[in-house]
């Protein structure tokens, strides 16, 4: 008599996430490239107290997306040699607050909320874009993970960043 391998039951309610030592590997990247960022945002900045990774979520893209702030700014960054999407998202006013603190207008409360400027916009895709700097620069290899500032999305909750198959899975 033979026996049947077994086969494991699977919820597809509930996706698979990465295993533990992948998900340490990509928490221990994020972490040196949030280092990383805060020195290369010292340059920029007046101070930066604290950058960290608030939360690693491998699931589903759309938890990712619903859990973005809003409002917000957000870096779409292409990583890697194939440009596997990725986007890193701050709330507005922070990123309005370090603007300010370019400017040298950086007051005792925050700044208010409105639409930025056209220099000010140059200020936002030049933190952005040491976003993807770091995200390179702290891949654990030799050389450093190819990272390119695809664009900056303002409000990424209202905005159509990723195509709906990314989000949803394949259309029926």
């Amino acid at each position: 008599m033979t026996s049947s391998p077994q086969i494991a039951a699977c919820d597809f309610t509930k996706p698979r996430q990465l295993t533990g030592t992948a998900n340490r590997a990509l928490s221990s990247w994020l972490s040196t490239a949030c280092a990383l960022l805060k020195e290369n945002w010292q340059s920029l900045l007046g101070c930066v107290e604290e950058i960290h990774v608030d939360r690693v979520d491998s699931s589903v893209a759309s938890n990712a997306v619903r859990a973005l702030p809003d409002p917000a700014f957000a870096a779409r960054v292409q990583v890697g040699p194939d440009g596997f999407d990725a986007m890193v998202s701050f709330p507005e006013p922070i990123i309005l607050a370090f603007v300010a603190d370019m400017l040298g207008t950086l007051g005792e409360d925050w700044p208010e909320r409105r639409p930025v400027t056209p220099a000010e916009t140059s200020m936002v895709e030049l933190l952005l874009g040491e976003v993807a700097r770091a995200l390179g620069q702290a891949w654990p290899e030799l050389t450093p993970l190819e990272c390119l500032l695809h664009s900056v999305v303002e409000r990424p909750v209202r905005s159509r960043v990723f195509a709906p198959e990314i989000l949803f899975g394949r259309p029926s």
